[in-house]
Order: C-alpha cells, then sequence, then structure tokens
C-alpha cells in the first residue's frame, strides 16, 4: 500500500513538473524578449490589462531607446498600432467565419460537394460490345469501357482524399482565428497537425491526376475512331460520348481544386496565419524624446465581421534632460546704482562765491540689458541652471556689470528665464574729501570716486538651446 502510494505521488510529480514545463516553454516566446540591457522593454498584458515596466522608463536619457511588447494577444486577430501608427504585419484577406462551406468559398476554392458524382456504364453499351461483329470496333468499346470504369474509380477516389486533405486544412486555418489560442479547442485543433504533409498528399493526388489525364485522351482518341460507328451503335455511342464530357469536365473540376495555383495561394495564406500565431507583439525600438513622452497603444480587430472590441490606452514618461549649455539675454535690474552730485554756487559779495555739493534725486536701482550663457547639469524633472554673463545699465552702457548666478527656464529649445544673480561693477559715489550740504569759498572738484560693489539681480530674458 505504501509503495503504491508512493508510485502515485511520483507520477503526480512528474505530471506537475511536465504540466510547468509546457506553460512556461509556451510563455518563453514573450517573456524571454524582455532583457535587462537596452532597450528597455514596457510589457502590456492584454488578457490581464496590466502594463508592466513603464517606471523603468522614466529619467532615461533623450535619445535612447524603448519597445513595446504586447503579450496574451492573437495576432491574427488584432492588430497593435503605436502613436497612432499601424506597425504590425497583416496578412492579406479578410477574417475567416468558422464555416467550412464559407471557408473554402472565401479562400477561392470550389466546394467539393457541388462536384456530381460519374454516371455508370449502362446495360445497353456493355452488351454492344458483345453485339459487334467488327474485332476493331468490338476491341475498341471495350478499350473504352475499361478505360471509363477505370477512370471513374480513380477520379472519385482522388476527389474523396482531396476533400478530406482540404477540409482538414481548413479547420486548421480556422484554427488560427481562435481569440485564446491557450483553450481545449486550439489544442485539438492544432495538435499532431503537419500541414507540409498535407500539401504533399495533395501534391501526389496531382501527379495521380495527371497519368489518369493520359487514360482520358486515349479515351478521346478512341471516341473519335468510334464516331463511324455512331449511326450503327445508336444510343450506345451517344451514352458513351455523353459519359466521356462528364468524365472530362469531372477530371478539369478537380484539377482546378488541387491545382498548383490555389494550393500555392493556400499556402500563402496560411503562411501568414503562421508567421502570426505567436501570442505577443513586438515593437521596434522608439526613440525617448527629450522632456514628456506620452505613449498610445491602439490595439484593434483586424476585421469587423468578428465583432471583437478595440482597446486603447496611454502612458507618458519624462526623459532626463541632456547637459546642455545655451545663450540668452535680456533685462535686469539690481539694487546697484550710480549716485549723482550737483554744486550750487551763491554769491556773497563781488569777490566771494559759496558754494555747496546737493545729491540728485537717484533711483535706487539699475536697469539694464544683459547676455548671458547658461549651463544645465540635466538632472530628471530638473528645469534649474547655471548662469554667467556681461550687463550694460541703460543710462550708462559705458559701465560694466558682470552676473553670476542662478534660474529656471520654460520652454523646450527656445526658453523664457527667469534669474537671480549676483551682481559686480564700478559705481560712483561721494569721495570722502566732500560732504553733502556743507559750504565752502572753494569750488569742489572730483566729487565722486568710482568703487567696486556687488549687489543682487533679477532677470527674464530669452535662451537658446545647442
Amino acid at each position: 500500500m505504501e509503495n503504491r502510494l508512493k508510485i502515485s505521488c511520483t507520477i503526480l510529480m512528474i505530471v506537475f513538473v511536465l504540466f510547468n514545463f509546457s506553460y512556461a516553454k509556451a510563455q518563453l516566446n514573450c517573456d524571454n524578449q524582455i532583457t535587462n540591457g537596452n532597450p528597455k522593454t514596457v510589457k502590456l498584458n492584454f488578457n490581464d490589462r496590466i502594463i508592466n515596466g513603464r517606471e523603468s522608463l522614466k529619467g532615461m536619457e533623450a535619445g535612447s531607446f524603448y519597445r513595446i511588447l504586447v503579450s496574451d494577444i492573437n495576432m491574427n486577430l488584432y492588430k497593435v498600432n503605436i502613436n497612432n501608427k499601424d506597425t504590425s504585419s497583416t496578412s492579406s484577406g479578410k477574417l475567416l467565419s468558422l464555416g467550412i462551406d464559407s471557408l473554402l468559398k472565401k479562400i477561392q476554392l470550389p466546394n467539393l460537394i457541388t462536384v456530381l458524382p460519374l454516371p455508370d456504364i449502362s446495360k445497353e453499351l456493355a452488351e454492344e460490345m458483345f453485339q459487334a461483329k467488327n474485332l476493331e470496333k468490338n476491341q475498341n468499346i471495350t478499350e473504352a469501357i475499361e478505360l471509363y470504369t477505370n477512370v471513374q474509380q480513380k477520379l472519385t477516389g482522388i476527389l474523396a482524399d482531396a476533400e478530406e486533405t482540404l477540409i482538414e486544412i481548413s479547420n486548421q486555418y480556422v484554427s488560427y482565428q481562435v481569440q485564446d489560442q491557450t483553450t481545449g479547442t486550439y489544442t485539438y485543433l492544432t495538435s499532431g497537425f503537419d500541414f507540409e504533409e498535407s500539401f504533399k498528399k495533395l501534391d501526389e493526388l496531382r501527379r495521380t491526376l495527371n497519368q489518369v489525364k493520359i487514360d482520358i485522351n486515349r479515351l478521346a482518341e478512341i471516341l473519335s475512331y468510334l464516331s463511324i460507328y455512331k449511326d450503327e451503335m445508336g444510343n450506345s455511342y451517344q451514352e458513351l460520348s455523353d459519359n466521356f464530357s462528364k468524365l472530362k469536365s469531372y477530371s478539369d473540376t478537380i484539377s482546378k481544386i488541387i491545382s498548383i495555383d490555389k494550393i500555392t495561394e493556400l499556402k500563402t495564406r496560411i503562411m501568414h496565419r503562421e508567421n502570426n500565431k505567436a501570442n505577443c507583439y513586438l515593437s521596434l525600438p522608439y526613440e525617448i524624446k527629450q522632456g514628456n513622452n506620452t505613449v498610445k497603444v491602439y490595439i484593434e480587430p483586424k476585421s469587423i465581421e468578428s465583432g471583437l472590441p478595440s482597446f486603447n490606452t496611454n502612458f507618458s514618461f519624462s526623459s532626463k534632460p541632456s547637459p546642455f549649455v545655451g545663450v540668452g539675454a535680456g533685462f535686469y535690474w539690481t539694487n546697484m546704482y550710480n549716485s549723482e552730485y550737483a554744486v550750487s554756487s551763491s554769491p556773497i559779495d563781488s569777490n566771494t562765491t559759496e558754494y555747496r555739493i546737493i545729491e540728485e534725486d537717484n533711483d535706487q536701482f539699475e536697469i539694464g540689458v544683459a547676455s548671458m550663457v547658461h549651463f544645465s547639469a540635466g538632472e530628471p524633472n530638473n528645469n534649474l541652471h547655471f548662469t554667467i554673463g556681461t550687463a550694460f545699465p541703460l543710462n550708462d552702457l559705458d559701465r560694466l556689470r558682470l552676473l553670476a548666478g542662478g534660474g529656471i527656464r520654460f520652454g523646450p529649445k527656445d526658453m523664457i528665464t527667469a534669474n537671480i544673480m549676483a551682481v559686480a561693477g564700478m559705481v560712483n559715489e561721494l569721495s570722502n574729501a566732500h560732504s553733502i550740504n556743507n559750504t565752502t569759498t572753494i569750488e569742489p572738484v572730483n566729487i565722486t570716486r568710482s568703487k567696486l560693489k556687488v549687489g543682487i539681480s533679477i532677470s527674464i530674458g530669452y535662451l537658446y538651446k545647442f
């Protein structure tokens, strides 16, 4: 009892391992497409409606690549479009229905059931052979009856084999249209079936038919010979002639059914289905653009006749800004300014004049134009930059200002910038030798002096990114 239990457990374990191996092998086709290297792959599981891997795209450098993998999808039923552009390979022809008759019609093969059976040789025609007194005539009638019977049997057998083989191929062709290819129905239709063997069988039937046509041509020669006796043979000759016409038509119909052109067309259609039978779609690499990237995925049925719904989704991610250098120009404002002074004079007598230094109504700021160079380290989600440059106040273009600081930018390539910077430059100040509002009888000279000062400035301007 214990040994039986061990054997049963061992069998169950083997079955379990084989099942998981088979399942893993089936999934390998899609899952093996994802690698840890470049390009990164975003996987969309069509069966579970889940997107995995998009987080890995965030912060990637512009110019790198990514792919879209759609798993658990029947590519014979659906086409995948990325960003509203068709990126999937499609086969020629519309989606086929599940009916065999409709299938045969849509793949442009005649419906075999419409081929009528051949008539048998009548008793009267058989007796004609024994009534003929002419030996050559008798021999030709005998050969005609034997040829007809033999060809009739061979054509009936060829037709039966061709019909069976074509229906088997048609069933397998339909199996590609099953929405869920993991179901038992799909497994049943495709399990153990070899298209190549079926087409070899059709090739063999075509060669057999060509041999039968030699007998048909011989029968036509005999019929031509017996035409000189058609008045003597009466209805027997007419029956033989009519049967030959049906035999020839029957042969021509079968020849069309299994012709090289028809079979080649069917092979081509099956090749398209076979190429698309994988349950996943892997796109070509797409380049990541600078800034925000939006990916739109459209999954649509290949045929309206299928009645299947359409699906679409989208997701976005930001690329890692690349380090860059840009130039720009703009206006700046600073708390630095030049102090301006005037000297007033008042006569005291004819020989003496009194002088006094007066401060003008100086603005407590300075406005000017600046030219700047901007640098960015390209950190993710960072629009900040460093800035250096030169500037000139509008009221004194001879004075140079040096700028250094940073700011924020808005835009893709042609940008608007806002900056906060330290500004350094020479400004006019009252000389220590003088004081305001003090009077003197000597006229003041060199009232101001130039002095290096540092202040704070803000600017708004334009930036062009190289």
